[in-house]
């Protein structure tokens, strides 16, 4: 008579869980400037995986050296938020940044506006639009000024593939374009080296002009921002309306469109869906689809490619809701960015205004609203290539927060931590405590204390797609990623003892391997001899 051992072997194979980010919690502050003022307008990742944080500066200390009323600086911060290096732009008047981008050979275009006639601005007339470009370092490789006589600025700017297009607020006559309001919403292309190529204006007979552009879904342009025009190519439905404009490579315009009630309404930024749009504003008014529920909300206007209302959606209290843009975030919703006064939208906002974000789906519809305190107001957010959230602007709460001077410009990191948790999984037991991390940073898994299942012996934890087992023949180092990771304890089960006449030794069955079916199989054989044939008796527990 023989002794088979017959080892049976069941795996337990469970798919990751992905617990989606919902809440983008402040994970810390920190604040930049001297003893004068300072802000930060926007912000941009950098190919090292740092941020170009853009404002404007007053100060002439602690590393800071407006060469007039106020120079435009950009500051190089690495991801802990410290400062790396601060330039200064401009002449010895005033001179303001309001954008970076990056350029079409891995640089930076910064645009804006300047009233100094000095240090490679040869001003035309009260303000003109500006744009510099600068190194990775910061070095400045050359400054252009745009505009005629009176005072003209640049809000946003968007790449082409042969140059950039930049958009803003044309008030001079005399910059070679014809207009009939007091203001234009007006685009200039520039080439590589600042050359401009040609200027574009828009809008009607009254007040007009541009803070936003996107590329558009066919590869053409849509610029957002006001009017305030009653004839020429639009007619507002009240003192303010959103206005867009959507224009091809030569800026020849395809359409243009406002969106607004009986009072005021002004956008501010646009993004894609992939089909249609969003865009941010703010308003006052309460009538032709618009809601207001305090003295001004947040409004979202959706539009299709050829820019007719969709629908409107609004966001706010019993006080005031500004806003400064929209970006993609994750699981396919949008941010919204800016400020708020109110308490009773769903934010707290205790000290005065408070920096705020909205999460919202592609319709719209609200996910999520959260507020910062110590950052009055947020100019700028981004999302890094690693998944991080950076947010931009200034405090001048130097009661509540010890800012350096009367204005300071602030950085907040946004709590997007990934969280790493160990699942029993049937077992009982300890494990190792949960762990979090930031996206992209290493996590060595561990392995005790181990949980414990009768009839098993633990092998080591499994994200569904890999195994990581606890005698050290695998890798077990993760890369996080953006997402939540549960690791469910993989059990191998112990052997079975089966009786078999025929053989005298005890032999070992391999593994079969996984069963993802989260099945456990045993199989009970038993031989016998009936009338001198062998029946095999099966049976399964599920």
């Amino acid at each position: 008579m023989k002794k088979v051992m017959l080892m049976i072997c069941a795996f337990f194979m469970i798919s990751i869980q992905v617990n989606a980010i919902e809440k983008y919690d402040q994970e810390w502050t920190k604040n930049y400037g001297g003893s004068a003022e300072e802000s930060f307008k926007a912000v941009l990742e950098t190919h090292d995986g740092g941020l170009l944080a853009l404002g404007n500066s007053g100060s002439t200390d602690a590393g800071f050296n407006a060469k007039g009323y106020g120079d435009g600086i950009v500051t190089k911060i690495d991801k802990d938020g410290n400062i790396q290096w601060i330039k200064n732009y401009g002449g010895s008047d005033y001179d303001q940044l309001s954008k970076i981008i990056k350029t079409n050979d891995n640089k930076y275009l910064l645009v804006g506006m300047s009233w100094s006639a000095d240090n490679g601005i040869s001003n035309k007339g009260e303000a003109d639009a500006i744009a510099i470009k600068i190194d990775e370092n910061g070095s400045q490789e050359w400054i252009k000024n745009y505009g005629g006589s009176s005072g003209d600025l640049f809000n946003d700017a968007v790449a082409t593939t042969d140059g950039y297009i930049l958009v803003g607020n044309l008030q001079s006559k005399d910059a070679g374009v014809t207009f009939s309001g007091t203001s234009a919403g007006f685009a200039i292309k520039i080439d590589e080296n600042g050359n401009q190529q040609w200027i574009k204006a828009y809008g009607g007979n009254k007040g007009n002009g541009f803070d936003g552009v996107i590329k558009s879904n066919d590869g053409k342009y849509i610029a957002v921002g006001y009017t305030s025009s009653i004839s020429g190519d639009v007619t507002t439905f009240g003192d303010n309306d959103m206005m867009a404009v959507k224009f091809d490579d030569l800026g020849t315009q395809e359409w243009i469109k406002n969106y607004g009630g009986s009072k005021s309404e002004n956008a501010y930024g646009i993004v894609t869906t992939g089909s249609d749009y969003l865009i941010v504003g703010y308003g006052s008014s309460n009538d032709n689809g618009f809601t207001c529920l305090g003295d001004t909300d947040i409004y979202l206007v959706k539009v299709d490619e050829n820019g007719n209302q969709i629908l409107v959606n609004n966001y706010g209290g019993s006080s005031t809701e500004l806003v400064n843009g929209i970006i993609k975030g994750d699981d396919n919703n949008f941010l919204i960015y800016g400020s708020g006064f109110s308490n009773d939208a769903g934010y707290e906002s205790p000290d005065g205004f408070n920096g705020i974000v909205i999460e919202v789906d592609k319709d719209g519809v609200q996910q999520n609203i959260k507020s910062y305190r110590y950052i009055n107001h947020l100019h700028g957010l981004i999302k890094l290539s690693n998944g991080m959230y950076y947010g931009v602007g200034y405090s001048s709460d130097s009661e509540n927060y010890p800012t350096l001077g009367n204005d300071d410009a602030m950085l907040i990191r946004l709590n997007i931590k990934t969280e790493v948790k160990y699942d029993v999984n049937g077992g009982k037991g300890n494990t190792p405590s949960s762990y979090k991390g930031f996206p992209d940073t290493k996590y060595t898994i561990e392995f005790t204390p181990a949980p414990s299942k009768n009839g098993y012996t633990f092998l080591g934890w499994s994200d569904g797609t890999n195994t990581y087992l606890a005698d050290g023949s695998t890798n077990n180092e993760l890369t996080l990623a953006k997402n939540d990771i549960t690791l469910k304890a993989v059990y191998k089960k112990n052997a079975v003892d089966v009786i078999d006449d025929d053989k005298e030794e005890d032999e070992d069955i391999p593994d079969t391997g996984y069963d993802n079916s989260n099945l456990i199989i045993s199989l009970f054989l038993t031989m016998s001899v009936i009338g001198g044939a062998s029946i095999l008796k099966v049976r399964k527990e599920f």
